[in-house]
């Protein structure tokens, strides 16, 4: 699987992609860093503020969902951005093989 980037500001449109290598879940942020270190996308403070901004989804008497960590590979940005044809809500969309050959074929 690959997962596409998307920029919803300013110049709308997919930016680049890369392959999903692995998925992995872990009980606690901390162990995230502990595993990934400067291996994430975010720097150490940026990450810390992410986590401390996600305490408003804790639920109360429920348990707490795993933390989830996305591991990619070859990670490549294309040449141009390329716009899509259709809407993108917040929460993404899948993009099947017809719409991706047409994003591979804009350059």
């Amino acid at each position: 699987m690959k997962i596409i980037f998307y920029a919803s500001r300013e110049d709308q449109g997919f930016y680049g992609e890369a392959e999903i290598g692995e998925v992995e879940f872990f009980e606690s942020p901390a162990k995230i860093l502990e595993k990934y270190g400067d291996r994430i996308f975010l720097t150490e403070k940026e990450f810390k503020e992410y986590v401390k901004t996600s305490e408003r989804w804790k639920t109360k008497g429920k348990r707490q969902r795993p933390w989830m960590a996305i591991v990619l590979r070859n990670v490549k940005k294309y040449p141009k951005v390329v716009k899509p044809k259709r809407f993108i809500a917040v929460s993404g969309r899948y993009v099947k093989e017809k719409e991706y050959q047409e994003i591979q074929s804009q350059f």
